[in-house]
């Protein structure tokens, strides 16, 4: 069935307009990739996190991200985490905004760790995995990204 523009409500062509600009704005093809790496953190009412991991996309980059503070965490656990970063990691660098949260990691389960430019900003990646130890955390803070090669 062949619809002619002209048969379209006068509003459409700022849908048409905006599906245009929504494909065209798509992740930057220097730094989408995926991550992977070994999420440690631990603490009683202080919190340290440490996750160095490797990016592989259209280029290979290997960094750390590490944060410290006060939280009601309590416990230790350490997650084979993946998933994507949006952002060439290298642009990223410095300080960033982070949110963990383990489900009650006795034994085997899910850690999730969000990377962001700030609380409810840009999302730079998200990394899930199975963490394992005895922890329950509901983290959010400020750390930092340092590149490592």
């Amino acid at each position: 069935m062949d619809t002619q523009e002209t048969n379209l409500p006068q509003d459409s062509g700022n849908v048409i307009t905006s599906n245009k600009v929504a494909s065209n704005s798509t992740p930057s093809d220097k730094g989408f990739g995926i991550g992977a790496g070994a999420l440690a953190c631990g603490g009683v009412g202080v919190y340290a996190l440490d996750f160095p991991f490797v990016v592989t996309g259209s280029s290979t980059a290997a960094a750390n991200f590490a944060a410290a503070g006060i939280s009601w965490d309590f416990g230790a656990f350490i997650a084979e985490i993946a998933g994507a970063l949006l952002v060439d990691p290298h642009s990223i660098a410095g300080k960033c905004h982070f949110h963990l949260v383990v489900v009650d990691a006795v034994e085997v389960d899910m850690c999730t760790l969000t990377l962001s430019n700030k609380k409810g900003g840009t999302v730079y990646g998200i990394f899930t995995g199975l963490a394992q130890g005895a922890d329950a955390a509901d983290i959010s803070g400020d750390g930092k990204i340092v590149m490592t090669k």
